[in-house]
Order: C-alpha cells, then structure tokens, then sequence
C-alpha cells in the first residue's frame, strides 16, 4: 500500500520537471520518464537545461504562427506587418497537412499517458490488497 502510494506520488510530481523541460522545448514524456526514473537530478537538470531553439520554433509553428521572411522572428499568421523589424508580411496561405497533430492532441496524450499511469497503480494497489 505504502509503495503504491509513493508511486502515485512519484508519477504525478514527475510531471514537475516535465513542464519545465517542456517550455524549453524538450519532449515532455522523456522527461516525465527521466523524472519519474529519477526525480532529483531530473528536476535541476530541467532547471539547467538550455532551451531547445528548433523545438520551441516548431511549437510556434504548430501552434499558428509563421516566421517573417525578413528577420525570421516568429510573428502570428494574421499579422499583416511583423512587430519586429516592421516589414510588410505577405497573405499567409496555409499548407495543410493531414497528418500533422495539433497542441490540443498532444495535450490529450500527455493527459492519457498520465491518466493511464495512474489507473495501473490503482489495479496494482487493488490487486496486491
């Protein structure tokens, strides 16, 4: 009952160092795994770490904005005139593609992964009572 407990725990504050690691750019359920592995040195290298530039650029991407073609800063796809160097932006014309997953999905996955970590710690819990 006590190692379930902890484990439970463990899982849900794994997600701390996650988070961080995460708005630098890096892949949330690595960390969430190397958190949940290691907690400790988990969390001050997340602290540490430095941001992932492609990775938080791809973010922005998927999450609705576009680089300007002049200064390559990341400016929103409705923006007419980049707030950064002031050039004109051209009409943004969307590429669609089908198999491109959205923030809101990934959010959903990471709720799933977690949601489902803590469902086998409960039948464990049930199981070994």
């Amino acid at each position: 009952m006590v190692i379930v407990s902890w484990l439970a725990l463990l899982a849900i504050i794994s997600c701390i160092p996650a988070v961080i690691a995460q708005n630098k750019g890096r892949s949330f359920g690595g960390w969430w795994l190397y958190g949940f592995l290691v907690f400790p040195i988990a969390l001050i290298h997340s602290l540490v770490a430095s941001k992932n530039i492609e990775g938080l650029e791809q973010r922005a991407l998927d999450s609705g904005n576009r680089k300007c073609p002049s200064c390559a800063e990341m400016v929103k796809v409705e923006a007419k005139v980049c707030k950064h160097c002031g050039n004109d932006l051209e009409p943004y014309v969307a590429e669609v593609d089908p198999n491109a997953s959205t923030a809101a999905q990934q959010t959903i996955g990471r709720f799933v992964v977690i949601g489902g970590l803590l469902v086998l710690g409960i039948i464990f819990y049930a199981i070994t009572n």
